[in-house]
């Protein structure tokens, strides 16, 4: 979405900590740990290590818990391509594949985004039914678990085993099957990157090494093409098993450690256990020890330490700081079925006279496997890189992020105008299920919204309904634990109805919202700022004054729609207070947008900096005035919109970390220092005060 101006053809440009409830259960019995003194008086110095029970606590009837994947999409697999019958011992846990091949998924062959290609053998008229592929992780303790969630996508067949043992088939027919055997039907379009799953007991797991076994079975020998990637979640249980912290004592310094499995949690200490006392999180180095994770701290103080857990509240809308996430970023060769430079540049060539983006991203956290070279440098000669969120692993480390910073999730952006193109459509799919897999990993909150630019008005009915009905019975995103549900319902975002410039007629618009209510979904309307009075970006018809009422929450535009303090001032008093009490009166919740600035020369030859962003004094300006109107929910535009300048991700500091060709924004434009994560720390400050933890101020709490 974007500020103002018309809207754009093909690839439309569209338009937060932990979480309330959500507590640790107890400390258990803490253990005093003694330094290696050297003398009797300096012995007043060492470290209480609270060694605790972790579980977790939700409202309501039902426990609110983590994920942890166990084998994650994406992984490195071993395979054998040749053809042969392997029988059955290849399944079995002690089987030597060292001999096999191995890759990274998704593996196959045919252009369908495979990053490892597997032979289908010498005759292409007659290709190997049957390709075999292994992998093993390890298990602490399977005790902390209480449910497991598989995922295997299959071109065209597969069959599971874990341990020598089957847990699930799909596609493939009922009874013994050999290495000739066809799988049941042929997959084409859209199946052949859904992902079929089944709930699984935590039983099947073994406590140390664990054997993943998959064997994927074409449906002929002409088959055009071969697919296969895998997700093995576990969910902890938060009943009366436990993640463990061990203390001992290592010279002059306490090692501290926990199970390495222990995605979502931090380590946090502090000198007192007393009621009112404050938990820090630990920032010293974490290095793996076996299955473990470890810190080392030094002496000279009280300390106890707990390991925080902090899914954040699924339930509700209400008190929480939701970010919309683009997730549209694409690069030559980065395994997506569009495989081009997407919403960086434009016509398909990364260099700077095609840059559609002001903002750069920090990506020095990012491996080297995310990472796609462009036409351009930095000051160094080194070149310049980019991500693609088609990739799960960066899309899963923008959710550790969410949960190192304490922002509570996002709104999935999904452009229903790309979803007639299978490539873009399949595209969006991906990003999709990067998103649950992140937020189910690290206890953050997702939620679907349509954008609705661009598209056909003849089909915008049946575009949302038709794809709505797969997303949800076809991919069951809404299955998801983190699915993010208001009123017992879950939430669906629906925006661009009744903006000038976009596609639908009142009454479409009300069959739209009425479909989505009787599919027992809570609507969103991402709706126009002047939607009260139906003038300037909102459509005239009388009719659109029933529409916007209709939707069950209501979140009016305001992207670009002033620039300053004053002008967000005024827009509080002319705009947020009057439309929250007209939502009100309808009976409808009201969810205000915040942005922290806007830039967008490169992408519409706009000023530089149009809308500075003062340290993000002006986004605290808007969080403030948001709430002291009355608004317990808040939408922030955007976690990663760097085409507007809208983006709260880590983004190049100074001048200094942005390539040395082409225009772009640094932080630091306004004349302050600042990091490259600073705007995740304010939106993790923002987000403690919506819930509440800290008092409600007009000015901005945290320095650089």
């Amino acid at each position: 979405m974007y500020g103002w101006g018309p809207a754009l053809p093909r690839c439309v440009w569209s338009h937060s900590p932990y979480g309330p409830p959500t507590r640790l259960l107890a400390i258990g019995t803490a253990i005093l740990f003694k330094g290696n003194m050297k003398s009797p008086s300096s012995m007043s110095s060492f470290f209480a290590v609270a060694v605790l029970l972790v579980g977790f606590t939700a409202s309501g009837a039902s426990a609110d818990v983590l994920m942890v994947p166990l084998s994650s999409r994406g992984a490195t697999w071993r395979y054998l391509d040749n053809g042969s019958n392997q029988g059955t011992n290849w399944i079995g846990l002690s089987f030597n594949d060292s001999s096999w091949s191995n890759g990274v998924a998704r593996l196959g062959y045919g252009g369908d985004g495979e990053v490892t290609t597997v032979s289908f053998g010498p005759n292409s008229s007659a290709k190997y039914i049957t390709t075999y592929f292994r992998r093993t992780f390890v298990i602490s303790d399977t005790n902390v678990f209480r449910s497991l969630k598989l995922r295997v996508v299959r071109d065209d067949g597969a069959v599971v085993y874990l341990n020598g043992v089957e847990l699930f088939r799909s596609n493939v027919p009922a009874g013994a099957i050999s290495y000739t055997t066809p799988s049941s039907a042929s997959l084409s379009g859209g199946d052949e990157f859904i992902a079929a799953e089944t709930n699984l007991p935590p039983t099947v797991l073994r406590n140390g090494t664990n054997a993943l076994a998959v064997e994927v079975h074409q449906s002929g020998g002409t088959s055009s093409d071969l697919g296969f990637d895998l997700a093995l979640d576990a969910e902890y249980t938060s009943s009366t098993q436990s993640l463990k912290l061990a203390a001992a004592r290592v010279t002059e310094r306490a090692a501290v450690a926990w199970p390495q499995l222990s995605v979502g949690h931090v380590l946090q200490s502090t000198p007192r256990l007393l009621p009112t006392n404050q938990w820090s999180t630990v920032t010293n180095s974490i290095t793996v020890s076996g299955t473990n994770n470890r810190v080392l701290l030094s002496g000279g103080s009280n300390q106890f330490f707990r390991l925080r857990s902090a899914p954040v509240d699924a339930s509700t809308l209400s008190n929480k700081l939701m970010f919309g996430y683009q997730g549209w970023f694409a690069s030559t060769n980065d395994t997506s079925p569009p495989n081009r430079w997407v919403h960086w540049f434009r016509n398909g060539a990364a260099y700077p006279t095609n840059a559609t983006v002001d903002f750069w991203p920090d990506t020095s956290e990012l491996d080297a496997d995310e990472l796609f070279t462009t036409g351009m440098t930095y000051s160094n000669g080194t070149p310049a890189k980019l991500y693609a969120a088609y990739k799960s692993k960066t899309v899963l480390r923008h959710f550790r992020w969410m949960f190192d910073y304490g922002i509570d999730g996002v709104f999935l952006q999904r452009f229903s105008s790309e979803l007639s193109d299978p490539s873009f459509a399949d595209w969006r799919n991906q990003a999709a299920y990067n998103c649950r897999a992140g937020a189910e990993a690290y206890g953050r909150l997702f939620a679907m919204m349509y954008d609705i630019s661009g598209q056909n008005s003849n089909t915008l009915v049946a575009t949302l309904t038709n794809d709505w009905t797969y997303i949800t019975g076809i991919m069951r995103l809404t299955n998801s634990a983190r699915y993010l549900r208001h009123n017992g319902k879950p939430v669906v975002a629906i925006w661009g109805l009744g903006f000038t410039d976009r596609p639908g007629t009142a009454e479409e618009a009300q069959a739209i919202i009425d479909w989505f209510k009787a599919a027992g979904c809570t609507v969103m309307g991402g709706i126009p700022t002047n939607w009260r009075t139906l003038t300037s970006d909102s459509k005239t018809d009388p009719a659109w004054a029933t529409v916007y009422r209709s939707f069950d929450i209501l979140s009016p535009w305001s992207v670009g729609r002033y620039s300053s303090n004053t002008g967000a001032d005024n827009f509080r008093n002319n705009f947020i207070v009057p439309d929250l009490a007209a939502a009100h009166l309808a009976g409808r919740d009201y969810l205000p947008v915040i942005f922290p600035g806007f830039s967008w020369k490169n992408l519409n030859a706009g000023p530089l900096n149009q809308i500075p962003r003062n340290g993000g004094r002006f986004w605290w300006r808007q969080l403030y005035n948001a709430q002291n109107a009355g608004c317990n929910m808040i939408y922030g535009a955007m976690f990663d919109e760097v085409d507007e300048g809208t983006a709260m991700f880590k983004m190049a500091p100074t001048a200094a970390q942005l390539p040395a060709q082409g225009t772009f924004v640094p932080l630091n434009i306004d004349g302050e220092a600042l990091p490259s994560d600073w705007y995740l720390h304010l939106a993790g400050e923002g987000g403690k005060m919506v819930r509440g933890e800290i008092p409600l101020t007009s000015t901005r709490p945290i320095n650089p």
